[in-house]
């Protein structure tokens, strides 16, 4: 061609392709292939095809592989070729990792890093923040090759590549140049980039309904054809980014196109989007309160509302106070359809969201009271919801998980008049319960009752608290909603228990150590090891990464005098590895510290007296601060003197008669909780055979701040115990409907109004909890069973004054050698029977010794009762 004086023109495509390629090259050589990447990045996709691609034959000897993202434009150019001349392949991340990962190590070398270790955590990182991009990784490679410290390398990873940059904004510009379809790729592009997941195209189509008031018959093409460069659908339907950086990219603040993304308006429309729907017609509350386990309107509602149900309060926490819109959407929820919406978080298993809902609406409602009147109804409305919320996950989460539908009409006459859901119901045919005088929710959250054995420890994390009782049982439960997890077995009576957040573990100790027979008086955790602390002075450790390898014991003594073994048992210990200290209160010592770091003793400290000198007086409890840049530590003395002071400085910061000789610190370090003997509490007590969670009200204020200060408060705050009447354990009506009869813990008897609930006056005692009662009408007597297998009946009458009077019938006691579990009386035949797991007694009335005959319990009922 250059002999011939052939010139070509670098812009004529046309003139190039016949006259360079068909006239020549071609002609001269057979078997040609070519490889066409990133065709998706060509200006002119169509142009390619129409004169190129549309005009090749068997004749002309050309193979061309074509790489590119897969967008609805290149899609129907191909099938315009007809299906015969093409074959495709989809190309996954997953297929894409073993290339990225050769290049990577191939490159490996040029990276600055101190050894072999890290450039291999190094490699993994790119790796994973790869997501299969080839482009990505090539960028950041060739980035960190020029970076030299810890910090750049962090940032060049975190950071959008400065070529990825270009591609992105070129991306923009070409959805600018677009007629239409503008709206529908901003929609796309804020649910994809601002939701907590991806959304799947069936849930996209739902709420996109919502937000731009139009239906998208083919998503899936649509969101191809329009944000093809930048969003993607994954073999499983979900709609993601291409890669991270895209979001990162769109939402920056300098970012100059109709597309970029700015959170608080993104999250405003999400929100607003899943209140229509929460709202509307589908999340209606049942015209009658009593409905079966199944919810009949869950085939006919759309796939997005899950994620409505789910999510949505988070995106109100996001959202604008200043739109009115949104606020009144909010109120419209939480006066028409919100117990619709607890009943379907009920039916998932998991009450998780009512307590997560509480506090992203807490976080609205703090931003829209700085903002409006605090007074309006929408605010007060609003923060009704906040506390409602919590009390109901913890104070009805067996009864909401057996029957969900019970939030319509069996859990609300149990809330208090004044609260929130309480009003909420409806005003139609309802039952009432009479006798409940709270007007408000008081600080319990809940209360968790145990038949097996009496608790004895408790501990908490950020995810779950535990509970261990006598018997060897530990009982885990859901730390937001008191929802009962699992139950573990010790083994023996549990004395201590520990919750490790990192590494997923709950270890508990009994009165044998878990290593010997030693006692052990701390148990707690750090980073992989499980270190006890035994009544023997030494620290018995346990790798739990490393299949539980035991570590060498460490041991410390109260002094310094390093070659003296001391032989007293501790009566307090904290251990803080923030600190690298140990503290250990010895009777008639002052508090030993030991340093961790060190491994030898460090000094003393304590309360002063006024001499000056170091008191002491016995510790019966010690907590170092949790937050290792806070030099505290809290020490409790018998005589209920609490003490903070600063070890290392043995100086005393504050001190104060608290009477807490149980104390645990918030994990953060913020909060002391301590519980006395005298039932007086903080957070949580155990008692007996039960556990009380509770939230006083006045910590839930702004008074604690998200800043973590070093000046300390010595304010104490208390939460008395609301429930100290005798708790109710049998009751029965009398037939005139005057009275109810009940039995209670304490063995008395009493009789209430029926109408009022008022106690009108105590008819009898017995010794112990009575926890069977009977009314013989028409004789007018009544029967009353303890847990001794003591009976007592008793004829009662109304005087003519009003008052209640009781004439002893009889009094005896069943020795069987069981517990009497069920009376069964005849009125008629003046006959009871009174049955226990293995037998049955036949009784007639007025009671006589010969009067008493008994059988076995297949004889009178065919099987055990």
């Amino acid at each position: 061609m250059q002999n011939d004086g052939v010139t070509l023109d670098g812009n004529d495509e046309r003139a190039i392709w016949r006259k360079l390629l068909l006239s020549g090259i071609f002609q001269k050589l057979h078997g040609h292939y070519w490889v066409v990447d990133g065709l998706d990045e060509c200006s002119n996709v169509s142009y390619f095809f129409s004169t190129i691609l549309a005009k090749l034959d068997k004749s002309i000897p050309l193979r061309i592989l074509v790489t590119s993202r897969d967008t609805l434009e290149i899609q129907k150019s191909f099938c315009s070729l007809g299906v015969n001349t093409f074959r495709s392949e989809a190309v996954s991340v997953a297929d894409t990792l073993p290339d990225i990962k050769a290049l990577v190590e191939a490159k490996a070398n040029s990276l600055i890093v101190k050894d072999k270790d890290e450039r291999a955590v190094l490699v993994d990182k790119i790796l994973k923040n790869s997501q299969g991009s080839f482009l990505w990784t090539v960028l950041v490679l060739n980035e960190l090759s020029d970076s030299y410290t810890e910090q750049e390398i962090s940032q060049v990873l975190e950071d959008v590549p400065r070529g990825m940059e270009s591609l992105y904004q070129r991306s923009l510009e070409q959805m600018s140049q677009a007629t239409r379809g503008k709206k529908l790729s901003k929609a796309v592009l804020t649910w994809t980039i601002c939701t907590t997941r991806p959304l799947t195209i069936g849930e996209l189509h739902g709420d996109l309904k919502l937000d731009i008031k139009d239906n998208v018959p083919n998503l899936q093409e649509s969101i191809l054809a329009l944000c093809g460069h930048m969003v993607t659908v994954d073999n499983f339907g979900r709609v993601q980014v291409l890669h991270e950086t895209v979001r990162e990219f769109l939402l920056r603040s300098d970012l100059e196109s109709e597309f970029a993304i700015i959170k608080e308006d993104a999250h405003t429309r999400i929100a607003r989007a899943c209140l229509t729907y929460l709202t509307g017609d589908e999340m209606k509350p049942p015209r009658t309160a009593r409905r079966g386990n199944t919810d009949p309107a869950v085939a006919t509602r759309t796939e997005f509302f899950t994620y409505a149900c789910t999510e949505f309060s988070y995106h109100i926490s996001k959202a604008s106070p200043f739109a009115n819109d949104v606020l009144l959407l909010v109120e419209k929820f939480l006066k028409s359809n919100i117990l619709s919406w607890i009943e379907v978080i009920a039916r998932s298993k998991d009450l998780a969201p009512l307590v997560r809902t509480a506090k992203n609406l807490k976080v609205y409602l703090d931003s829209c009271t700085s903002q409006r009147s605090p007074l309006g109804q929408e605010i007060q409305t609003m923060k009704g919801w906040t506390t409602d919320l919590v009390r109901i996950a913890a104070k009805f989460a067996d009864a909401l998980l057996i029957s969900p539908s019970a939030i319509h009409s069996l859990i609300l006459p149990f809330c208090p008049r004044d609260s929130a859901v309480y009003k909420t119901a409806s005003r139609g045919r309802r039952f009432s319960v009479i006798g409940l005088s709270a007007s408000q929710w008081d600080d319990r959250l809940a209360c968790i009752k145990f038949h097996g054995g009496q608790t004895t420890a408790i501990c908490y994390s950020d995810d779950f608290f535990a509970v261990g009782l006598s018997s060897g049982t530990v009982a885990i439960y859901h730390a937001t909603s008191c929802q009962e997890y699992r139950s573990l077995n010790h083994g023996e009576g549990v004395k201590f228990l520990q919750i490790s957040s990192n590494l997923n573990m709950i270890a508990s100790s009994g009165l044998k150590a878990i290593r010997s027979p030693q006692k052990s008086i701390s148990l707690t955790f750090h980073m992989s090891l499980m270190i006890v602390a035994s009544a023997k002075n030494y620290l018995a450790s346990w790798d739990v990464g490393n299949n539980g390898a035991q570590q060498p014991d460490r041991s410390w003594n109260d002094s310094g005098e390093m070659n003296v073994q001391t032989n007293r048992s501790p009566c307090a210990i904290s251990t803080s590895y923030g600190h690298q200290m140990f503290a250990v209160a010895y009777s008639g010592r002052p508090i030993t510290l030991w340093d961790l770091r060190e491994d030898t003793y460090y000094g003393s400290c304590g309360k002063k007296l006024p001499s000056g000198e170091t008191s002491t007086y016995l510790v019966t409890a010690l907590v170092f601060n949790p937050n290792p840049d806070i030099d505290r530590l809290v020490a409790s003395y018998l005589d209920g003197e609490l003490v903070l002071v600063d070890p290392f400085q043995d100086q005393v910061l504050a001190s104060f008669r608290a009477d807490c000789h149980i104390l645990t610190a918030s994990l953060d370090g913020r909060l002391l909780a301590g519980a006395a003997g005298n039932g007086g509490l903080h957070f949580a007590d155990i008692r007996g055979s039960q556990v009380n969670i509770w939230q006083p009200t006045v910590l839930l204020g702004d008074s604690v701040s998200d800043e973590i200060s070093e000046d300390t408060s010595a304010s104490i705050v208390e939460g008395a115990v609301s429930d100290t009447k005798v708790k109710i354990s049998a009751m029965i009506v009398h037939l005139d409907g005057e009275a109810l009869i009940c039995s209670k813990e304490d063995g008395s008897v009493c009789i209430y109004d029926l109408k009022s609930c008022v106690q009108l006056q105590i008819l009898y005692r017995h010794i112990s909890l009575v926890h069977i009662l009977t009314w013989w009408p028409h004789r007018e007597i009544l029967m009353s069973v303890d847990l001794s297998n003591r009976i007592l009946a008793w004829v009662l009458k109304k005087s003519p004054r009003g008052n209640w009077q009781v004439e002893v019938v009889f009094q005896c006691r069943l020795d069987c050698g069981k517990a009497i579990t069920q009376v069964l009386s005849s009125d008629a035949a003046g006959k009871s029977i009174l049955s226990t797991r293995e037998t049955d007694h036949l009784w007639t009335l007025p009671y006589r010794d010969d009067d008493h005959v008994q059988y076995p319990a297949d004889m009178v009922f065919g099987g055990k009762t």
